[in-house]
């Protein structure tokens, strides 16, 4: 009965206010106890039945995922980044500063392992391995014998490297495996960056195609000189970076200056490869672009209709209803004949599908409500909250993440200022 919750349970949310609920067992050592942990073929065949008691409650139908790992390099580092994350939050919650300073001088704390902590990774290592032989002992795996071809259930194998599914019909569920073979516990970092300013941000107008100003022009320069310092070297490692931009010109001119060299592919150690499945890694090829420019449509700017190319001013004096119906509901709100942020984000979930299998950094130029989309996305923020997230210009942020943290960010802004360059014509208010 753990799965039947009343209407004063936290754990309502998760089965009553969306199309998905999730029965999520963060630590299965733990959970193995538990009836719906599903370990046994008699546990998910008790989790079927008791969903179907009450169809109005529940899903219509369960999805078993089971993910598996059986490669040594994988669960090696898995290992480490755990222990890393560990040795972080001791870090944030450590209350005397020198001791804090003692850890951050460590190897470990430094990202490199030591002796010590060789030694302590080896000993974690050695207890995986014994949880694991007897987490085996009693762990019956989603069979493939057809007894159980009546359930619904996804395999994934080192994390997308195979994959078996049986069942899933449906555009949900195939939209739900989909999305699942692409994720994966290997930190990276994702760049976020608008446009150098423009002519239109000069005059407060929306969308159009302007070209970049004197300031966006040098913040391009900028960005060129800081891209290959911050990007190209990881921790002192020479690391494959990538570079995406909208089709607009200002997107594209911002980015114009970035370097591609070509690098070697043996250059790059081997531990950037862990899992990389990647179409350049896939076809063998010897030498690597770094920042090849790729252009999306996807990452185009809100198109804003019949306002295109208006102030906000202009939009309020043509049309006071519409600049009302927006200001209580700018999520929603879709300008005549043009977009909402909702579009927005059907737009960008094939890239999110593609971005979340990169291991490699990503720069990504593109416009302020992508940019909001994209950063609620990445610091898991409510979607509600988007349209009134700040995305300064000539500022890059840097977000970190991976399957053990929170996600971080970091701000490098580079300037200049745009309000050194037009002083006396402050930049009307953002409608988008």
């Amino acid at each position: 009965d753990e799965l039947l919750v009343d209407g004063k349970d936290p754990r309502r949310k998760n089965v009553d206010s969306g199309k998905v609920g999730i029965i999520y067992c963060t630590d299965s050592f733990a959970a193995f106890k538990h009836r719906f942990s599903g370990t046994s073929k008699e546990r998910r065949r008790w989790a079927v039945e008791t969903l179907s008691l009450d169809r109005e409650t529940f899903i219509e139908k369960l999805i078993f995922i089971e993910v598996i790992v059986d490669r040594n390099d994988i669960l090696t580092a898995n290992l480490l980044a755990k222990q890393r994350a560990d040795i972080e939050r001791k870090r944030q919650s450590v209350v005397d500063a020198r001791e804090s300073e003692d850890l951050a001088r460590t190897d470990l704390g430094r990202g490199r392992l030591g002796v010590e902590d060789e030694s302590l990774l080896q000993k974690t290592i050695n207890d995986f391995n014994q949880r694991c032989t007897q987490y085996k002992r009693m762990f019956v795996s989603l069979q493939g014998d057809g007894s159980e071809d009546d359930l619904c259930y996804m395999k994934l194998i080192n994390y997308g490297q195979k994959v078996v599914t049986n069942n899933m019909h449906g555009y949900l569920r195939m939209r739900i495996a989909q999305f699942l073979t692409v994720i994966h516990p290997t930190s990276h970092s994702i760049y976020l960056t608008r446009h150098g300013m423009s002519e239109y941000n000069v005059l407060g107008k929306l969308g159009g195609n302007p070209p970049l100003t004197e300031a966006g022009e040098e913040y391009a320069r900028r960005l060129a000189e800081w891209t290959p310092t911050h990007m190209f070297m990881q921790h002192g490692v020479l690391t494959k970076c990538r570079l995406w931009t909208s089709s607009l010109q200002r997107t594209i001119l911002t980015a114009a200056n970035i370097p591609h060299p070509l690098i070697s592919t043996a250059a790059i150690p081997s531990a950037q490869q862990l899992s990389d499945s990647s179409e350049e890694q896939m076809e063998g090829h010897p030498t690597w672009e770094q920042m090849s420019p790729r252009v999306y449509r996807n990452l185009d700017e809100i198109f804003a209709g019949e306002y295109e190319g208006k102030t906000y001013e202009e939009i309020k004096a043509i049309s006071p209803s519409e600049a009302s119906l927006r200001s209580m509901d700018k999520i929603g709100y879709r300008y005549p004949r043009g977009e909402s942020y909702f579009d927005i984000l059907a737009r960008l979930d094939p890239l999110v599908h593609e971005l979340e299998s990169y291991h490699e950094p990503l720069l990504l130029v593109s416009h302020q409500a992508v940019l909001r989309m994209l950063y609620a996305y990445l610091m898991g923020m409510p979607r509600a909250e988007a349209p009134k997230i700040d995305i300064p210009l000539h500022t890059v942020m840097k977000i970190t993440y991976d399957g053990w943290n929170p996600p971080t960010e970091e701000r490098f802004v580079l300037g200049p200022d745009p309000k050194d360059f037009s002083p006396d014509k402050p930049a009307s208010p953002t409608f988008t």
